[in-house]
């Protein structure tokens, strides 16, 4: 009796044994892959420092760039204004041949030689060129002659409010308001970006959308800058409607709703999509009361234009999984990078195949934590995990291998006289 007792224990811890090795597998692969999701996102905030210092770099040399820029050919004679400090050549040859330059004076003159004195400060290009070709007819006659903007000036404006940088820029004639913003930085957190006033010297305002800019390439309300003009660029009005949208990357912010905007318009105007955004998977959290509710509004085009959030809402967007993870009997468990096309049978290669153990006419796939029983020939979809499963018979075999080796023992024991019933 004491014999058979003793015979399950060992049974019983060669068992838990077995039980053991295969959750020291499972424990193996889990590591790897945590090893590697922590690997990418050391890697995602290497790139994103990367990017800030790569902004940092720009900024200096927009600065540069307006400091030394001269005319491009880009000038649009309708809307650039003369203003003091813009150098002008005037060609005229036929009968007689001269060449003069001015330079706009800080009363608004041009003084030129035979012609005298003219006045264009405050006037657009074309008519600037219009009122000196008058002037000349009047002297010289049977000519011809060509007004040219050769230089363009530089003048101060103001850029204030929730920008990086704020202060004093030196600007150009051609530069518009988003010009401004980048030179003081770009806008800093829980900005209202879509409400940016521009005061200018004569007191008129204008409101300019730099979202509607910078992500839609509206150049509507982008005015040229004028000399003495206020870029002021607001916080967020917190007693008016506002939202959170929380992404995966520095595009997260707090904004302002408009009125009776849907979702769509609201992702679309905000411009917190990327190529990794999982638009599939996006929900909404709202407070109401004590309780929170959860609605999920990214399962179709649909689904999020029928959808208006309210203020205090806060609108997750989830990062599309760039692996996928193979586990189970393969000899490399672990994430590997998705790509298009490629099968469940395909990921397995890339793990180094099946293991003795392992049985691929049994291949799951675990998909929004929901487990497929599938062919190897299915395509893999990102996020998705990959398990093989052991051979039952497999299983089996070892176990009555183990049972054979234990039993083998015992009746060696109980032949030579060790072990008695």
């Amino acid at each position: 009796m004491n014999i058979t007792l003793n015979a399950f224990r060992v049974i019983f811890l060669v068992g838990m044994i077995m039980i053991g090795t295969q959750n020291s597998r499972v424990l193996y692969a889990q590591k790897r892959i945590i090893t590697e999701m922590e690997r990418v996102l050391e890697e995602r905030a290497t790139e994103q420092e990367k990017i800030k210092a790569e902004r940092a770099r720009i900024i200096d040399e927009r600065m540069e760039h307006l400091l030394k820029q001269t005319l491009d050919g880009n000038v649009d004679p309708s809307e650039y204004m003369v203003g003091p400090g813009d150098l002008f050549s005037v060609y005229i040859w036929g009968k007689v041949d001269r060449q003069y330059e001015a330079i706009v004076s800080p009363e608004g003159f041009l003084e030129l030689p035979t012609i005298g004195s003219v006045f264009v400060g405050g006037s657009f290009l074309n008519e600037v060129r219009n009122i000196i070709l008058e002037k000349c007819k009047i002297i010289y006659i049977g000519v011809d002659i060509s007004v040219t903007l050769t230089q363009l000036r530089m003048f101060r404006i103001y850029v204030t409010g929730n920008v990086v940088q704020p202060g004093t820029y030196p600007v150009r004639g051609v530069d518009r308001i988003s010009d401004a913003i980048e030179a003081a930085g770009g806008l800093r957190g829980f900005t209202d970006g879509s409400n940016i006033l521009i005061t200018s010297k004569d007191g008129t305002k204008k409101n300019f959308d730099y979202l509607e800019y910078v992500f839609k390439g509206d150049l509507t309300n982008n005015y040229l800058l004028k000399n003495g003009d206020v870029v002021h660029v607001p916080t967020l009005d917190w007693s008016g409607n506002i939202v959170t949208i929380e992404t995966y990357d520095d595009r997260s912010g707090s904004f302002n709703l408009k009125e009776a905007e849907n979702l769509t318009s609201l992702l679309m105007r905000t411009g917190v999509f990327s190529r990794l955004s999982n638009a599939n998977e996006i929900y909404v959290t709202r407070q109401n009361g004590d309780e929170e509710a959860i609605f999920l509004v990214g399962r179709s085009i649909g689904d999020m234009n029928n959808f208006y959030p309210e203020s205090g809402d806060r609108i997750i967007i989830p990062i599309l999984s760039q692996m996928v993870f193979v586990t189970g009997e393969v000899s490399n468990p672990g994430p590997y990078p998705f790509m298009p096309d490629l099968t469940a049978n395909d990921y397995v290669a890339y793990a180094g195949g099946v293991t003795s153990n392992g049985n691929m006419g049994s291949v799951k796939i675990i998909r929004n934590g929901k487990s497929i029983k599938t062919s190897s020939e299915i395509d893999v979809r990102r996020g998705d995990t990959v398990y093989i499963s052991r051979k039952w018979t497999r299983s089996y075999r070892e176990f009555f291998d183990v049972m054979f080796s234990i039993t083998s023992i015992i009746l060696a024991g109980r032949a030579v006289g060790l072990i008695t019933f």
